[in-house]
């Protein structure tokens, strides 16, 4: 008779023992069923023999079993029930392998299932979509129930990329076929427009006919400007989504630039070529010559900002600020991306991405004074040099010194010139001190002779103006063949 122990202990002859009810050692039966939880299926487990070599009760004595069993506890100093907890893990891991064969037999009925779902997925897309963004859209889906990973994530995205790559070249492939010859051809139609009406001029009216014979030489500049730009770029063949983005965007401002037709379009070329020559170049331009919003332009699109910012100063806040607002919205971005302006005590609206920075003549002494290299730029641009300001004198004599310490700093001048009009002068000579009254009169006598053109009338105060209005307004005949406008600081 086996002597009682107060550890449990597993009997050695496990499911085939004979003395079962008298034994006093732990059965599989007795420990599984306290033991459920390691295993939730139990009628898969008492379908299984106990996972050791079955013994012949001839060959053992019961009483001697105990000689058999693993060491005595007296050998284990620091964990005295090792033994039971060694027999356990053997449970367990039997347990645990009937488990886990259970478990990835479902895990891999769940990943089949998934992937032909994942496999079905652009199928219906197909058929159920039909636009591009409709497919962008529902790739971005994901199912928030789905607890195991999406293998097909990377394949996804690389097939999201290539639908948006393709879709970015057609537009391309259509602004080549469609908007390009568009622009073109209108403004072919302009210059016939121009040649017709300078043929039509009086031979002795040689102001109006140098005047014409200028414009449409300027029509012309433009369009061998536009054709030669568009020509080199239709030899770029972007290879990724975000290159055809940019090279979209240069497309759709060289179109536009056409359409605007300013004057410094034509001197593009002439432009680049110079500043890439010389460190310091003087560019002399009549207002509305285009040099402030379009030449800064031209330069990035040169790759004169690969290596630094292009820095535009202006006098005033609020000159920075809306040349910002304007060159961005050409440029095809928002304030504070590829361009971006700094004025005043204010944060820089600039990013890691800004191309073009326009700032006050103060906040670029300011950080002149900080880094005296400007080593954050590579093309400095001084705009409204002829105010002579104090802070406009300072800096072009501080850039005067960083050129001499730095070889690869440029300084913008070339002559572009203005679009300008025959402007003739009349002063109220004959009687000054109704100055007002022969103005009044002077406007009424062009009026009636049907001169093409417009009258500008300079008076000393708002008052004078709105009287002078009222009197046109009221004697000018018929009232709508002209339209009388104020024109003063409190508008």
């Amino acid at each position: 008779m086996a002597t009682a122990i107060n550890r449990p202990k597993y009997c050695k002859f496990g499911s085939t023992c004979t003395q079962r009810v008298n034994c006093s050692y732990i059965h599989p039966e007795q420990g599984y069923h306290n033991s459920s939880s390691f295993c939730p299926y139990e009628s898969d487990y008492h379908s299984t023999q106990w996972p050791t070599p079955s013994y012949d009760n001839s060959q053992y004595k019961y009483d001697d079993q105990k000689a058999n069993l693993l060491p005595s506890h007296c050998q284990y100093s620091t964990t005295q029930n090792l033994p039971y907890y060694t027999a356990l893990r053997n449970e367990i891991s039997t347990c645990s392998d009937v488990h886990s064969e259970i478990y990835n037999s479902s895990c891999d009925q769940y990943r089949q299932q998934n992937k032909f779902q994942n496999n079905q997925q652009p199928n219906e897309l197909k058929t159920s979509k039909k636009s591009w963004e409709k497919r962008y859209n529902n790739y971005k889906v994901l199912d928030s129930k789905s607890e195991v990973p999406n293998k097909n994530k990377y394949s996804q995205d690389t097939s999201l990329s290539s639908i948006l790559l393709e879709h970015m070249k057609n537009e391309i492939q259509v602004l080549f076929n469609k908007n390009i010859p568009e622009v073109s051809s209108q403004h072919q139609s302009l210059i016939v427009k121009e040649l017709a009406l300078l043929e039509d001029l009086d031979e002795d009216d040689h102001d109006m006919k140098f005047l014409k014979e200028t414009y449409l030489q300027e029509l012309k500049d433009q369009l061998e400007t536009f054709e030669q730009n568009i020509s080199e770029l239709s030899m770029v063949n972007p290879s990724t989504l975000e290159e055809s983005k940019c090279f979209h965007k240069r497309l759709k401002r060289e179109i536009e630039r056409l359409k605007a037709r300013l004057p410094i379009y034509a001197r593009r070329r002439q432009l680049i070529d110079t500043i890439k020559s010389n460190r310091v170049i003087i560019l002399k331009a009549d207002t509305g010559s285009g040099k402030s919003s379009q030449l800064i332009q031209y330069l990035v699109d040169a790759g004169f900002a690969d290596h630094g910012q292009i820095v535009c100063t202006q006098p005033r806040r609020l000159a920075a600020r809306e040349l910002a607002s304007r060159v961005a919205k050409e440029f095809g971005c928002e304030v504070g991306e590829e361009v971006g302006y700094h004025v005043g005590a204010s944060r820089p609206k600039i990013s890691d991405r800004t191309q073009i920075r326009f700032v006050t003549d103060a906040v670029l002494l300011n950080e002149y004074k900080i880094d005296p290299m400007l080593n954050s730029y590579s093309l400095v641009i001084i705009d409204e040099a002829h105010e002579r300001r104090v802070d406009t004198d300072l800096l072009i004599g501080a850039m005067k010194l960083c050129l001499y310490r730095r070889w690869n700093i440029k300084g913008c001048v070339i002559e572009v010139p203005g679009r300008t009009f025959p402007i003739e002068d009349i002063y109220a000579m004959e009687d000054a001190e109704n100055h007002v009254d022969e103005a009044i009169n002077k406007v009424l006598e062009i009026h009636a002779s049907r001169v093409p053109g417009n009258i500008l009338v300079f008076l000393t105060g708002q008052d004078e103006i709105d009287r002078a209005i009222d009197e046109v307004t009221r004697k000018i005949d018929p009232p709508e063949s002209a339209l009388v406008l104020p024109l003063h600081d409190q508008q």
